[in-house]
């Protein structure tokens, strides 16, 4: 029993880090979407300064970008809406995992304990029986 807890403390801790590297993976990814959320913005704002020292015609190409950047800054919103959510995702995963290992890691303690009672348990046993035999012979 002991070895088969031992295999199942070792395949949560084995979970337990796979589930923290995936959590790394989605708050890097969540962090290059903030990246490219705060590039996508310097751009506007850089197209805005240029045109407002314009003429019309580059003032219409303003709008046109600001239009083209307003689709693409909401699909960068939502991306990373989503990766925000993995990163939870993530993260709860990692609690969960934590949580197993820690289980499993009290069951193989407490087996451990099981197993020293029971073997000090034993050892006063045959301790009884040699002194009840020393006992009897020395009455007899």
């Amino acid at each position: 029993m002991k070895g088969t807890l031992e295999r199942i403390r070792r395949l949560r801790e084995h979970g337990k880090r796979l589930a923290h590297i995936e959590l790394v993976r989605a708050e890097t990814e969540r962090a290059s979407h903030l990246q490219r959320r705060k590039l996508l913005e310097q751009r506007i704002e850089a197209a805005r300064n240029a045109a407002d020292q314009g003429s019309a015609e580059d003032l219409a190409s303003y709008h046109s970008f600001r239009m083209r950047m307003e689709v693409v800054s909401r699909r960068q919103e939502h991306a990373l809406r989503q990766a925000e959510l993995r990163v939870e995702d993530r993260r709860e995963k990692v609690s969960a995992a934590a949580r197993e290992a820690e289980v499993v890691k009290v069951m193989l303690q407490a087996r451990e304990e099981e197993a020293r009672v029971e073997e000090v348990r034993a050892e006063r046993s045959a301790n009884d029986e040699a002194a009840l035999v020393a006992w009897l012979k020395r009455a007899s």
